[in-house]
């Protein structure tokens, strides 16, 4: 029987691929339970700031929405800064029982005021979480939050119930596995001018088990996403929030469930714009690829008979839910088990067909990276000694072990030509072999393919199809950063910035005034985007920034880049590397080394910058050849030229003593030069030189 046990490598790649900083903590450890299906089950939780949890006695809110009255609280950020904030409200009925695997049902109306003071429990998932605002792998162990399949619930942070601001609708990432809404403090970012919404959805098993059939046919936690959405378009006005104006944000995967989102008709009136936080559809692991089969290993690592998968079905969701979490797998670099699936409804076709034929909502677009996305893998490396600020990886490890494995997690045709191509392109070249050679070079290696390869040829499609599209690129690590100064811009460091952290009380990090600054920067940015479609707005800070549309047909390719020395436009990220990866590892892919067929079967268009530069370093190549044969010409006939002056000398001829004038100068500085020229017949080639009339 196949364990799906998940060791402390893949707990660090469940984090890495599509974790935010939700990722869990404790590697390899899970909670044990024997609870039955929809009770709590007690797990441990972040170490919650003071601003994510109001205490009891301040002041309540009450505010009637269309389900049901809700009572709130008001939440202190400073001593003149409040928001109000609802916490845990239903928006679905509990998934549990026969409902396990089952589309979402609206929450029924209920009697009586709902006390909303608290978060709800979080979906089921393995291991412990971190906020947002806590120190990244040091934060203390609480045991706030409790797990449970009861957990659809939603959070709402608004500065103002009467108002009707903007609103931002934040979907949480976290491999699709773990995460929740109440890790992501709203506060800050609602008191610059915006209704924020977090919420949760369904993980992992419970969320994305799909037999591709009728039985089970996946996407539960694409369907709570969109449960949720609508009820946040019909009460958010309740709430300050105008229903006409949201704005969907998401990060690593819940960036590609927007992007997928975006893709369906079936959210086309729920929201206006949308900001991606690395992560897309197009990413190698947005798409569970082989959701039959997943299902039937976890099927037989549970005891449940594999077929008919109606049979399986109704075994899965009799089993206890811990005993499912015990055998959750969290996946791999390039593939997660428990994704969403193209089944034909909620995801029709694949992502990229869809993005060819133009199958996508017109709503503007914000997305971006961080410009060191794979270093928090590294970071967190088992026997890398990363966290004690030293690095044991060699080159030959890299070349033996890490190439090969990130080929075969791939799945590429062809993985010796592709492991030479890696090899060559991120090691050979390398101008040393030092420890931080090797690390920026696998980090970037592991970030071009995993991250940005696949947000770029998304961009791509989105100005080939006229959407309005900003890029920005995430470069900044703060000095009062947890994580060490080689880490960079991590993955997910972005969100702390959104998220407002250094203005968070109680926050143990960045503290330092540009971390202010970076972070008021981007709330304007995402707000003025949720406003007017447009990050620039009107104020007048940000509009010296010039961030432009990224537009790829007219080769301006603009991008904001945020780093220490602030904000600035820029142009053309990463131009060779996303050739590399979106053109070339394509067509090594699909050689064929019998048959000499090199067409590639990769539906994505090929890059002309590619071609391009082939036909310019042919030319280059035949310039150059052509001006080293006419050396060798003008060379030759030089050659050929001083023969015919030489005027060689036959054998009894005798040659009579130079003049006076021309021995002194062979005695001179450069007379040494001169005599030991000839190797054959001690002849001096001064005397050849010398003028008919001298000799």
């Amino acid at each position: 029987m196949r364990q799906l046990l998940c060791g402390p490598l893949l707990m660090v790649v469940c984090y890495f691929v599509c974790g935010t900083l939700t990722g869990v903590v404790v590697l390899g450890l899970r909670s044990s339970a024997t609870t039955s299906s929809g009770s709590t089950l007690a797990v441990t939780s972040p170490n919650r700031t003071t601003a994510t949890k109001p205490s009891r006695h301040r002041h309540r809110i009450i505010v009637n929405t269309r389900s049901g009255t809700v009572e709130g609280i008001s939440a202190r950020l400073s001593k003149s800064e409040r928001v109000f904030a609802f916490l845990g409200i239903p928006y679905a009925e509990a998934p549990v029982g026969s409902r396990r695997f089952q589309p979402p049902i609206p929450k029924a109306s209920w009697n009586g005021t709902l006390d909303c003071s608290r978060f709800g429990p979080v979906c089921l998932q393995p291991g412990e979480m971190p906020s947002v605002c806590d120190r990244m792998w040091t934060a203390p162990s609480a045991t706030g939050f409790a797990q449970s399949e009861d957990c659809l619930s939603l959070n709402i942070f608004t500065p103002n119930i009467s108002a009707s601001n903007p609103v931002i609708f934040f979907i949480h990432g976290g491999s699709y596995i773990v995460g929740a809404g109440g890790l992501h403090p709203g506060e800050r970012l609602a008191y610059m001018g915006s209704v924020v919404v977090t919420f949760n959805y369904r993980l992992g098993v419970f969320g994305f088990l799909s037999t591709a059939d009728s039985s089970a046919p996946g996407n539960y936690g694409l369907m709570d996403q969109v449960m949720a959405l609508k009820w946040i378009r019909d009460n958010v006005d309740r709430f300050g929030g105008n229903p006409n104006n949201l704005t969907l944000v998401g990060q690593s995967a819940g960036a590609a469930a927007v992007h997928l989102h975006l893709l369906s008709k079936k959210t086309e009136d729920l929201f206006t714009n949308a900001v991606l936080h690395s992560g897309v559809a197009l990413a190698p692991w947005a798409i569970q690829r082989m959701p039959a089969e997943n299902a039937r290993f976890l099927a037989e690592a549970v005891n449940c008979p594999q077929t008919p998968s109606s049979a399986m079905v109704s075994c899965l969701r009799h089993k206890n839910e811990s005993e499912i979490l015990w055998y959750t797998d969290l996946g791999q670099l390039f593939s997660i088990p428990w994704a969403p699936v193209v089944d034909g409804d909620w995801i029709q076709e694949e992502p990229e067909i869809m993005l060819q034929k133009g199958r996508m909502q017109n709503k503007s677009i914000i997305i971006g990276v961080t410009d060191d996305e794979a270093t928090i893998v590294l970071y967190n490396l088992p026997g890398v000694h990363a966290r004690d600020k030293t690095f044991n990886l060699t080159k030959q490890f890299v070349i033996n072990k890490v190439i090969p494995r990130l080929v075969e997690e791939a799945g590429y045709k062809n993985p010796r030509e592709i492991e030479a191509a890696l090899k060559f392109y991120y090691i050979d070249t390398a101008r040393e072999e030092s420890m931080n050679t090797m690390r920026q070079n696998y980090g970037q290696m592991l970030t071009d393919a995993i991250f940005t390869s696949g947000v770029l040829r998304s961009i791509r499609y989105h100005s080939q199809l006229a959407i309005p599209t900003y890029f920005y690129v995430f470069d900044y690590h703060s000095q009062n950063d947890s994580l060490p100064a080689w880490t960079g811009a991590y993955h997910g460091v972005d969100l702390k910035y959104l998220f407002g952290c250094p203005f968070v009380l109680g926050s143990m990090e960045l503290q330092e005034e540009l971390d202010k600054v970076i972070s008021d920067l981007m709330m304007k940015l995402w707000i003025n985007f949720a406003l007017n479609s447009d990050p620039i707005g009107t104020n007048d800070f940000t509009q010296k920034i010039g961030w432009t549309q990224y537009r790829y047909s007219d080769d301006s390719q603009y991008y904001l880049n945020i780093s220490a020395s602030l904000p600035r436009r820029q142009q053309h990220y990463r131009h060779e590397h996303v050739v590399f990866w979106n053109s070339y590892i394509p067509m090594v892919a699909s050689m064929d080394p019998d048959k000499g067929d090199y067409s590639s079967p990769i539906s994505a268009p090929i890059s002309t910058y590619y071609s391009t530069m082939m036909w310019l370093a042919a030319a280059f190549a035949i310039i150059f050849f052509i001006i080293i044969v006419i050396l060798l010409v003008k060379l030759c006939c030089y050659r050929k030229i001083g023969r015919s002056h030489s005027y060689p000398v036959e054998e009894n001829h005798r040659i009579p003593p130079p003049s006076p004038g021309v021995q002194q100068q062979q005695n001179g500085p450069s007379s040494k030069r001169n005599s030991g020229s000839s190797a054959t017949g001690g002849r001096s080639a001064s005397r050849f030189l010398q003028p008919p009339e001298k000799r």
